[in-house]
């Protein structure tokens, strides 16, 4: 079956593609997407094989825009009913494993140490971190550690490129080891062939800012500094997260940059906080205010406990769209939910980054609400959302077939320019398509 493809590429229509072609598309939109492009259906023997089903591009229908009973239920328990309850961590965990927890099927777990309380910026020894980190040591003696969960492809031999992935949850809740996140990591490790290291970063309120960035960090020069005995590949290191995980796969990276560290080869956000949430000069805030999902109390509440300070929310770690330097970011993919406060934080993101030359693509799920990747076993739209990331991601690790990109290249540009000149697909599928386009291929080029 053909997926339909988000209208994002500054294409007026909804495409039709496979996770072969969508490389295809992001190439077109960078370089000559115009209003004249109007690329109808992209045909290849993949997609009759290994296709998935079309999330559509109607707009969903919301009635009314409260909790799900389950949420209601584990936010009251857990003391996130109001003003003045006191979180109960074990609470949250329980009822969260009650929906969720399944045994680890990790191919490797790694205990990273961490200390206790990561000292501040100004006092810190990022050498003397590091080498803690590559020797496995733990700090100051105490042995705090934080979990990575590995999960590494079925077939083929290393090195295999990384994917560091950080889950959502406000900072708050979730865990790695939760089944919706487990299953996410082992499509991508097996769709990307890739490992994928999932990190169990501490949360918050246990924990308060900024323990979450420099765990996500420190995972990170894990990664830098031994993934190479692992297999991994340290030239094709990219990072992801959905929600907060979203939000500290971007301050990884500009931590990454400030802190001389191996830098991500690329960054897939999805739905990430980038700003404070509850400000009302932000339209999908407002749109958005009583939720689905994320009502603004939440999104308060949340903030609440992740800071110890209210100046803090204007620090670019907490906050990356404060940060006025973007021109050492590496190439980033941004795919947000229409329905979903935080939408506009990637719209805000993916201008900020295109004004500064780096090389930035948006999705929007127009029928989609915050966190609904986690359904990618239910819903349509989030396997969508989750294959995009592996295409993406084979895309800027370099594993798709150059001679078979370009000749796809050249059928979706023979197609654009026949739908503009009014003409008729072939009607015998896509070897039709490829012979008719041959003669065009010398206007392609190396593109």
């Amino acid at each position: 079956m053909l997926v339909s493809y988000p209208q994002h590429y500054m294409f007026t229509t909804a495409k039709r593609a496979c996770n072969r072609c969508i490389p295809v598309l992001m190439l077109l939109r960078h370089a000559r997407a115009t209003a004249a492009h109007r690329v109808t259906d992209v045909r290849c023997a993949e997609l009759r094989a290994e296709g998935f089903v079309s999330a559509g591009q109607a707009e969903i229908t919301l009635q009314g825009k409260a909790l799900d009973k389950a949420s209601q239920l584990l936010f009251s328990l857990a003391g996130m009913g109001g003003e003045g309850s006191a979180f109960s961590r074990a609470t949250a965990d329980f009822i969260t494993g009650l929906k969720y927890s399944t045994k680890y099927n990790a191919d490797h777990t790694v205990a990273l140490p961490v200390p206790a309380e990561w000292p501040p910026r100004p006092q810190r020894d990022e050498e003397a971190i590091r080498r803690t980190i590559r020797r496995g040591e733990h700090f100051d003696g105490e042995r705090n550690t934080i979990e990575l969960l590995l999960y590494r492809p079925k077939e083929g031999q290393g090195p295999f490129p990384v994917l560091v992935w950080f889950h959502g949850g406000g900072f708050c809740l979730n865990r790695a080891s939760d089944q919706p996140y487990q299953a996410l990591c082992r499509f991508v490790s097996e769709n990307t062939k890739c490992v994928v290291v999932s990190v169990d970063y501490r949360r918050a309120p246990d924990y308060k800012y900024p323990t979450q960035c420099e765990d996500a960090y420190a995972a990170w020069l894990w990664v830098s500094e031994c993934g190479g005995a692992f297999g991994l590949d340290l030239k094709r290191a990219a990072v992801a997260g959905d929600s907060a995980g979203g939000t500290l796969a971007a301050v990884t990276t500009l931590m990454a940059i400030d802190r001389y560290a191996l830098i991500p080869c690329h960054q897939v956000l999805y739905y990430p906080c980038l700003t404070d949430p509850t400000s009302p000069e932000i339209k999908s805030h407002r749109d958005y205010a009583a939720g689905p999902v994320l009502p603004k109390d939440v999104l308060a509440w949340c903030m609440k406990q992740l800071f110890a300070q209210p100046d803090q929310l204007q620090d670019e770690y907490a906050m990356p769209l404060q940060r006025a330097d973007m021109s050492r970011v590496p190439s980033c993919s941004i795919i947000n939910a229409l329905h979903d406060p935080l939408c506009d934080h990637g719209r805000l993101y993916f201008e900020k980054l295109r004004e500064s030359g780096v090389p930035v693509r948006r999705s929007v799920y127009r029928r989609s609400i915050h966190g609904f990747i986690a359904l990618m076993d239910v819903d349509a739209a989030a396997l969508e959302a989750v294959t995009e990331m592996c295409s993406l991601l084979r895309f800027e690790f370099g594993m798709g077939d150059p001679k078979r990109l370009k000749e796809s290249i050249a059928v979706v540009d023979w197609v654009a320019r026949a739908a503009a000149a009014g003409k008729a697909m072939p009607s015998s599928g896509e070897a039709a398509v490829a012979a008719a386009v041959r003669p065009a291929k010398s206007h392609i080029g190396d593109r």
